[in-house]
């Protein structure tokens, strides 16, 4: 990976269904804009909003993708970690406990 101006430029990983973008830097200071990597830094909200606003459609399209696919990873992490931690378990065997009983109905 090549930086320039604090740019970094990415290679694509092809998958089975879509495109991904590796980056040796944590997601947390990855934004995407096109076909680049720009690593915020400290940025505050309201820079990244006035960021945002200032996109072409395309590149918002292009952002909107990568924070939606960006959103749903953290969320499958943190549920995978919840479960590893047990936090589940109760729920499980509430809902198991409950099916025995009878008390549940078909979908």
């Amino acid at each position: 990976m090549k930086y320039m101006h604090g740019v970094a430029r990415g290679k694509r990983a092809e998958s089975s269904k879509k495109m991904r973008w590796r980056s040796t830097r944590p997601r947390s200071q990855q934004l995407a804009s096109g076909d680049e990597f720009r690593y915020a830094g400290i940025v505050s909200i309201q820079e990244l909003e006035t960021a945002i606003t200032r996109l072409s459609k395309e590149e918002l399209a292009t952002f909107s993708r990568w924070f939606e696919e960006y959103t749903a990873d953290e969320w499958d992490r943190q549920i995978e970690a919840d479960i590893r931690a047990g936090r589940f378990d109760a729920a499980g065997k509430r809902a198991k406990a409950d099916y025995e009983a009878g008390r549940c109905t078909p979908l």
